[in-house]
């Protein structure tokens, strides 16, 4: 998957935990290039943050190789970790931090994650709460940050072929 097509995976899977209760246009990809979050203290936002974590997982490529039409085709992937930081903001920050930490067990969401090969690690940290100050008014916040696996296919390629092994036994002269 692209960075953009995983920001959206997590986005969409956070709108079906909500559901109707959460007013989508209050769901961010990042911060306002504001430096601030782009309503009022009374109002409840959300913004996902997507990094690439450190892990011994990621830094492992698995490869096979397959004859295909003649020639031998690698087959490689590796596990991608990322880290997905979930900041709420407003009156229901903690009630919003915790519908998406429990909600990311649901079926429904771990089938939709499976489907494009992402899993959740169920090892859930705490969730944290950071209330800003800005502009002399003190903003409630609270953050998670949720590890996933994603299984990350590399493009094939086309390692050729040996077309001719020529086998030579010659007698050693100390013999």
């Amino acid at each position: 998957m692209t960075f953009k097509e995983i920001e959206d995976l997590f986005v969409e899977v956070t709108k079906i935990i909500f559901g109707d209760t959460f007013n989508p246009d209050n769901l961010w990809l990042t911060y306002s290039i504001d430096g601030q979050p782009g309503s009022t203290p009374t109002e409840d936002n959300i913004y996902i943050r997507l990094f690439e974590k450190d892990d011994a997982y990621a830094r492992q490529i698995d490869s096979i190789y397959e004859e295909e039409n003649g020639t031998i085709i690698k087959k490689s992937a590796r596990t991608r970790v990322w880290l997905v930081q979930y900041t709420a903001y407003g009156p229901n920050a903690h009630s919003n931090i915790n519908r998406i930490k429990d909600g990311v067990f649901r079926q429904d969401i771990k089938r939709i994650l499976a489907g494009s090969s992402v899993f959740l690690i169920p090892d859930l940290p705490l969730a944290r709460r950071a209330p800003e100050l800005f502009a002399g008014q003190w903003w409630e916040r609270w953050d998670l940050f949720l590890s996933f696996n994603e299984l990350y296919r590399l493009p094939d390629e086309d390692v050729g072929r040996i077309e001719e092994v020529t086998v030579g036994i010659y007698k050693s002269e100390r013999e």
